[in-house]
């Protein structure tokens, strides 16, 4: 074969070779394109599956999430709820002696029990004295000088006897257990031992007298740092723990002053009670508002006409009429419910922050029998802006006044409905806010069951005016006979404001026939002769648990109906 063949089927090899490598090229193109064609769908359905079932967005300050978008943490991340409490009820009386609690604290410290410290992990030794930084925090938003010792000391009587005997097994011969049985009121020749407690608390129960006239009464709050969880930096039951304490020894006061006869120094302590009451309630948050309902509440069962030596004059009657009249108005559900959803959009915050202690606060939504934790949830990924916006969509229907209309929203056991980040976290608030809903109902209705008691005792107290003047109390027509004892505007004060809810009966308050003891009921009742000792009760309770019932003593009490067969047996005749 010549030299020219030979390398002419060379080429030839060479072409074949280079064609077989292009079509292996082609076929893995081909198989790339193929792999890559059948790949892409499940990418994107992973990509999809990722976005709207696994992602949880970061957290957008904004009105429809946050409700208020300033003040900011240091980071701007999140918003500062603590500072913005401030910033909203803080007054500008705040560092002058016209807010109340200021004087307060200058005359007894800061009471509210504020403790815990920092230590070094490795050498035990302690890095920064919690206690001693917050109390100084206190007085500095007070404006007064944490270097001034207190001058005063305050307590309740009980609290004073329990301290006094404390060791002592026989609870017979414990006066605290005849003190805290008493009822109405006592003197010193009963209780001997409180002549030390009176002239130890005196002083300070007359500054507190003073402190709760004052235009504003506000608590200042106090924390380490802004990554305290607001739960904390509120410190909420500690210090209405102080304020209760206050109207424990407020009260036993006036008590000893209805035992002694200084009705009219007993009705300065029943109103400074009035007062303070006000005053906690407008502290904010549902805490707050029930815990001043409840000391206005001690305020209107003190029963200032009930020792027979000293009965009330026309003239004390009008006085405590007049100052009642003039008590500033409590606070509303709707202040309460703004201050409330601040507080609950604080909380959902911190727990998405992570700055909860996880083992001290837990937190579980109830689906029928088994219990939700919400520190689980996070963890499912929840959009923290979903879950806010629910928040405060709930909290617009509160303040529509949609509270009772609306049916409670149940979890569905469905799981589909758990797949998507979006449904999943409407799943998950609901729950959460089925927690605030009864909470929210009983703050309503605790708020009307006050102004029933306001409304009974001003009814009370002019019937007892119209007695002095007439001899005996109105017969049929009662209320057109006390309207001149009753001031502007008195068609409100006849009928409890409950009797507007679907399920109450609408009612007019009814005057007793039997005034030995108590004048005014809100419910009519039923007696059953059948039996020796007979038997009453509510036709309809007004209020969850009982109804309200007016004393001829003046005060107003919640009696439930268990109460009612040892309170009222034989004062049956109601019309």
């Amino acid at each position: 074969m010549s030299e020219i063949e030979k390398n002419h089927e060379n080429q030839e090899q060479i072409e074949q070779i280079k064609q077989i490598e292009r079509d292996k090229t082609k076929q893995k193109q081909k198989r790339k394109i193929g792999c890559l064609n059948g790949c892409l769908p499940g990418l994107i359905v992973l990509v999809l599956f990722w976005w709207y079932c696994v992602y949880s967005p970061p957290l957008r300050i904004s009105p429809e999430t946050t409700y208020i978008t300033s003040p900011k943490t240091s980071d701007g991340k999140y918003v500062d709820y603590f500072l913005a409490i401030e910033e909203r009820y803080y007054p500008p009386e705040m560092e002058t002696d016209n807010n109340g609690y200021r004087l307060i604290v200058r005359a007894f410290g800061d009471l509210v029990g504020r403790s815990g410290q920092t230590t070094d992990k490795e050498t035990g030794e302690i890095k920064q004295n919690i206690t001693e930084l917050l109390r100084r925090q206190v007085y500095e938003k007070l404006g007064l000088d944490p270097d001034i010792k207190p001058t005063l000391k305050i307590e309740s009587a009980l609290t004073f006897l329990n301290k006094k005997e404390k060791g002592e097994k026989d609870v017979e011969k414990k006066s605290s257990v005849k003190f805290s049985r008493e009822k109405d009121y006592w003197t010193i020749d009963e209780f001997p031992e409180l002549k030390e407690w009176l002239d130890a608390n005196n002083a300070g129960i007359d500054l507190i007298g003073e402190a709760v006239r004052k235009p504003t009464f506000r608590m200042p709050l106090a924390r380490v740092n802004e990554n305290v969880p607001m739960i904390i930096a509120l410190d909420s039951y500690h210090g209405y723990n102080v304020l209760r304490e206050f109207a424990r020894a407020v009260r036993n006061r006036a008590d000893y002053r209805i035992g002694v006869g200084d009705i009219d120094g007993a009705i300065y302590d029943v109103m400074t009670l009035h007062y303070l009451g006000y005053h906690t309630g407008k502290h904010g948050t549902i805490i707050g508002t029930l815990m001043g309902i409840a000391i206005s509440g001690v305020a209107s069962s003190t029963a200032i006409g009930a020792n027979p030596d000293h009965p009330l004059t026309k003239e004390q009657l009008e006085r405590w009429a007049k100052e009642l009249n003039a008590l500033p108005p409590k606070i509303t559900f709707a202040e309460t419910m703004e201050s409330e959803r601040l507080y609950v959009l604080a909380l959902t915050q911190d727990q998405y922050r992570g700055i909860l202690n996880v083992s001290t606060y837990m937190i579980t939504v109830p689906n029928g029998s088994n219990d939700i934790n919400i520190w689980k949830v996070w963890q499912w990924c929840i959009d923290i802006n979903v879950m806010l916006s629910e928040i405060n969509k709930k909290y617009d229907s509160f303040n529509a006044g949609n509270i009772y209309k609306q049916p409670l929203e149940r979890m569905t056991r469905n799981p589909l409905a758990y797949i998507s980040v979006r449904s999943r976290t409407k799943q998950i608030s609901r729950g959460y806010m089925n927690l605030v809903v009864g909470s929210v109902e009983s703050v309503d209705m605790a708020l009307q069951r006050s102004e029933c008691v306001g409304n009974m005792q001003l009814l009370t107290l002019a019937l007892l005016m119209y007695e002095k003047e007439h001899g005996k109390l109105p017969d049929e027509n009662w209320q057109e006979a006390i309207r001149p004892y009753l001031g502007d505007n008195p068609d409100k004060l006849f009928c409890c404001p409950t009797s507007g809810l679907a399920d109450r009966a609408s009612t007019m308050y009814r005057l007793t026939k039997d005034d030995k003891k108590f004048i005014l009921t809100e419910t009519e009742l039923q007696v059953d002769d059948s039996n020796s000792s007979g038997s009453i009760k509510m036709v309809t309770a007004m209020h969850n648990g009982g109804a309200n019932f007016a004393y001829k003593n003046g005060a107003v009490k919640f009696i439930s109906p268990r109460q009612l067969q040892k309170e009222f047996l034989g004062n049956t005749n109601g019309r």
